[in-house]
């Protein structure tokens, strides 16, 4: 496996990665389990092809809605996690207190080790309403390189929405095509990380009147500044490479100011976005 595939693989686990520690309620013994989930069976494939683990099926309670996969890693498997480590954002810290929790040397300190990644879990790197101004300090900062592109494009593949905005002019009948990026996330270490290599807007979305809901950060990045994000996630991306795709076509026919076949790829993307909800 080279750099970009742990890249890719750390951006996925950083959106949709689980790192569990715990007591076994019918055992006096303990458990660890490091798991990645998805609706999308190409992408818990790709992680099959490429780790030692298991997937398992499951179905939703809710109707209409598609089952989720999980790919276990085995014992075996986690020995790729020192590999990983080293490009998590996250969930980096997680991962240090799982492989502590496994090795011998802490056997004596795992009660200590499942508290600290619980506080790790519900108290730390929690967005705050100055988080925005924080964030947009260290705008473009960064080049990014081919990692960061193939981290995003993990990250994408768990987290973001990749989706074209269709809106209408005041004067006028013809409509205006935004191809833009948009994530959400309760933790805040992300979104220092893509304002330093990426740019885009940032917006605190307070949901402190909402029961049991973290507040969020909403990350979009839209126009000129996708571009080149676009051109360097696509080679990486698995599930949504296809969006990605058409986005690209998209971003040429605005620039070249062609308004032939723009709803048609408007179309496309819709179409490829309602179908893996």
């Amino acid at each position: 496996m080279n750099d970009t595939d742990l890249a890719y693989t750390a951006g996925y686990i950083d959106g949709d990665g689980c790192f569990f520690i715990g007591e076994i309620k019918t055992s006096p013994f303990v458990q660890d389990t490091f798991s990645i989930i998805s609706t999308h069976i190409d992408n818990i494939e790709w992680f099959k092809n490429r780790f030692d683990g298991n997937i398992h099926t499951k179905q939703s309670r809710q109707k209409n809605r598609v089952p989720s996969y999980h790919f276990v890693f085995t014992k075996k498997g986690y020995v790729d996690l020192e590999k990983i480590l080293p490009f998590l954002i996250e969930k980096r810290q997680e991962c240090e207190i799982f492989l502590k929790f496994r090795n011998p040397l802490y056997k004596e300190d795992r009660n200590a080790l499942i508290k600290a990644m619980k506080i790790l879990k519900t108290e730390t790197h929690i967005i705050h309403n100055s988080i925005k101004e924080d964030v947009e300090s260290v705008r473009n900062t960064i080049i990014p390189n081919e990692n960061d592109f193939a981290y995003l494009a993990g990250f994408i593949d768990a987290e973001c929405s990749l989706d074209i905005n269709k809106t209408f002019q005041k004067r006028g009948v013809t409509p205006y095509y935004r191809a833009q990026l948009q994530c959400n996330n309760t933790k805040a270490p992300f979104f220092f990380w893509a304002s330093q290599r990426f740019g885009g807007q940032f917006h605190f979305l307070d949901k402190s009147h909402l029961m049991n809901c973290r507040n969020q950060m909403l990350w979009r990045i839209s126009n000129l500044q996708i571009d080149p994000l676009l051109k360097g996630v696509f080679p990486f991306l698995i599930h949504k490479k296809p969006m990605c795709e058409q986005m690209i076509e998209l971003r040429k026919k605005v620039i070249s100011k062609d308004f032939e076949g723009r709803s048609e790829i408007y179309d496309k993307v819709r179409h490829l976005n309602s179908s893996i909800i």
